[in-house]
C-alpha cells in the first residue's frame, strides 16, 4: 500500500489539513493518508494548546471512518518531543507499504528544514511532498516533489483567533470537531452569533 505521512499539530485540525492531504494523495496516488498529531513539536511552541488527548480526540472526529485515512498516535505515546525521523522509522516498521512513504509538509516548514534531526536520513527513507501554502516559495535543498494543491487561506492559528474574537468560525473546522470545540469552551469559544446553544 502507498501511504502518504501526515504529522502536525493540529491544534485544532481543519478543513484545510484534510482537503491538502485528500488532494496530494490524489495527485500522487498514495492510497491512505496518515495523520500523526505531535505530543510537543520541536520547532514550534503550541499556542492555546488543549492537550495531546484533546488534539487527537479532534483528529479522530474529524477523520471519521474515512477509509483513506488513518491515525497514528506514536508520537504521543512516546511523549517529549516528536521528531520525524523516529515517527518515519515507526511508520516503515509498522506498515505494509509499498515503495517508500510519502512525507507530506507545507511549504512554510521548508525554511527550517535543515534543522531538523537527521534531514539526511528523512529524505532518504522518505518521498518528501511539498504542499503551496500561502504562495510561500517551496525550495527545499533535498531531493522532493512540489504539489499543486490548491492554497485554501485557512490556520489553526486564524481559527483560534477567531474563536475568541467572537467571529463566524465554525465552518472551518468539521461539524464534530466544531461541537466539541464548544462543548469544552476550548480555545475560549462559543456559540457563534445566530447559533443556539
Amino acid at each position: 500500500m502507498r501511504i502518504l505521512v501526515f504529522g502536525g499539530s493540529f491544534n485544532p485540525v481543519h478543513i484545510g489539513h484534510l482537503f491538502m492531504a485528500q488532494e496530494v494523495a490524489h495527485e500522487f496516488s498514495y492510497e491512505k493518508v496518515v495523520f500523526v498529531p505531535a505530543f510537543s513539536p520541536p520547532h514550534k511552541a503550541l499556542t492555546e494548546d488543549p492537550g495531546a488527548k484533546l488534539r487527537l480526540k479532534m483528529l479522530n472526529m474529524a477523520i471519521g471512518k474515512d477509509r483513506m485515512y488513518k491515525l497514528d498516535h506514536c508520537e504521543i505515546d512516546r511523549k517529549g518531543q516528536s521528531y520525524t525521523i523516529d515517527t518515519i522509522r515507526h511508520i516503515i516498521d509498522s506498515y505494509d507499504i509499498d515503495g517508500k512513504p510519502g512525507l507530506l509538509i507545507g511549504a512554510d516548514l521548508v525554511e527550517g528544514f535543515a534543522r531538523w534531526k537527521e534531514p539526511e536520513t528523512i529524505s532518504r527513507l522518505c518521498d518528501i511532498i511539498v504542499a503551496r501554502r500561502n504562495n510561500q516559495p517551496c525550495a527545499l535543498a533535498y531531493p522532493h516533489k512540489i504539489a499543486g494543491n490548491r492554497q485554501i487561506n485557512i490556520s489553526s492559528t486564524d481559527i483560534k483567533e477567531r474563536i475568541v474574537s467572537g467571529r463566524p468560525w465554525t465552518p472551518l473546522v468539521p461539524k464534530p470537531v466544531a461541537d466539541f470545540i464548544k462543548q469544552k469552551g476550548l480555545y475560549g469559544a462559543f456559540p457563534c452569533l445566530g447559533e443556539s446553544k
